[in-house]
């Protein structure tokens, strides 16, 4: 129960396992220190991630990609991101209607209503934000100064608007970020809300690079309402609950742990007793920022494009796509991942070598590339994933 917590208590996970790295696009030069595993990945057909044997694409072959250095990192209009697709200005354009009518649904009472929260969510967000600024605790702001400034540098230098002052987009950030944990306050002390983790930033900052412009006022309106889809209808407030201790989150995790030995039973040989560790530690980096900063740009918004769409439709486990990603990217590097521990000295540890190995195959993997969903059978189905 919240009481149970010390007055002091904030939720919070390891840094090391959060952070997303600073330049997360490596290049095949890079990965001479773990045994070249990139090779290992040109050696696969990862035009898709499939679990039947087949790994053919109608996208081109992966390996000319991998070899002429496409890993997806381009934001042109033209460039295919959805699984429909959608160009990166038709992605863009939807994401910003789902802010629309989220902040629409705000005024009209419409939000998801939770304990303590209606008389809240009615109030427009310079309200709020003038409320935030006020009332949220001290600890909790001085967390969210401390995470702004490494924040923007971990998003793919793509995202980042060119007319746009770091030190500007930092203070909209912390509005966005202080005005979530105002308008989740009363939720969280009621036991089924969330509270600022580290982690959220990145989340943050990822609606707002995406809709941010410059000749407008309302990017900072529409980016905090976007959030607010992604935290509430989309990972859910017990994600990041503040009691018990991210709740969402663990339980995700947990579902990872019995569902990846059946898609990668032979990186689970390779690993043996390790293998629960690599999991836990890909689970707590990958999930908690919802992949951002850690996958080529193209990849990234497709799988935010599948998980803004889920929560608009209010369908029954909307971040179900985190995990089929999950599931397929490890089963696609598999092959790469058990080569790189395989020369190992005998008694070395193997998961930290597993670890770094499939942050950087993941890396560099080729816009094409997405998770077979037709046929995906070792991705359960969201009623029974939410059960």
């Amino acid at each position: 129960r919240p009481s149970m917590a010390p007055p002091s208590y904030q939720p919070s996970l390891p840094v090391d396992c959060v952070l997303p790295p600073t330049q997360p696009h490596a290049s095949a030069s890079s990965s001479a220190a773990l045994g070249n595993p990139l090779v290992a990945v040109a050696s696969l057909g990862v035009g898709e991630a499939t679990f039947g044997g087949s790994t053919g694409s109608s996208h081109g072959s992966p390996q000319r990609a991998l070899a002429s250095g496409d890993s997806g990192s381009g934001l042109g209009d033209s460039s295919s991101l959805g699984s429909g697709g959608c160009s990166w200005a038709e992605t863009r354009s939807r994401w910003r209607g789902a802010a629309e009518r989220r902040r629409q649904d705000a005024a009209d009472g419409k939000r998801r209503r939770r304990s303590g929260l209606s008389s809240r969510t009615a109030r427009s967000y310079e309200k709020l934000l003038e409320e935030a600024r006020r009332e949220v605790p001290s600890d909790t702001a001085k967390q969210i100064q401390v995470d702004i400034p490494r924040t923007f540098g971990a998003l793919p230098e793509e995202f980042l608007p060119k007319d746009a002052s770091r030190p500007a987009m930092e203070e909209v950030l912390e509005n966005v970020l202080l005005t979530a944990e105002w308008l989740n306050g009363d939720a969280a002390r009621a036991d089924i809300g969330a509270t600022y983790t580290q982690g959220m930033n990145f989340l943050a900052a990822m609606c707002l690079v995406d809709l941010w412009e410059e000749d407008e006022k309302e990017h900072e309106e529409l980016a905090f309402w976007l959030f607010d889809l992604l935290l509430v209808d989309v990972l859910g407030t017990r994600f990041f609950a503040e009691w018990p201790p991210l709740l969402g989150y663990h339980a995700s995790a947990f579902t990872l742990r019995s569902l990846v030995p059946l898609a990668c039973p032979g990186l689970a040989a390779a690993l043996g007793d390790e293998f629960e560790d690599l999991v836990a530690m890909l689970s707590c980096r990958y999930l908690v920022p919802c992949f951002v900063g850690l996958l080529p740009v193209a990849l990234l918004l497709a799988l935010w494009d599948e998980l803004i769409q889920a929560g608009e439709a209010k369908e029954s486990f909307p971040r179900r796509p985190l995990i089929c990603w999950f599931l397929a990217l490890l089963r696609t590097l598999e092959p790469g991942i058990a080569a790189a521990v395989a020369v190992l000295m005998p008694g070395e540890p193997k998961a930290p070598m597993a670890f770094q190995t499939a942050l950087r195959m993941a890396s560099v993997l080729p816009a094409a590339w997405r998770p077979s969903h037709a046929g995906f059978g070792l991705c359960p189905p969201g009623a029974e994933l939410e059960r």
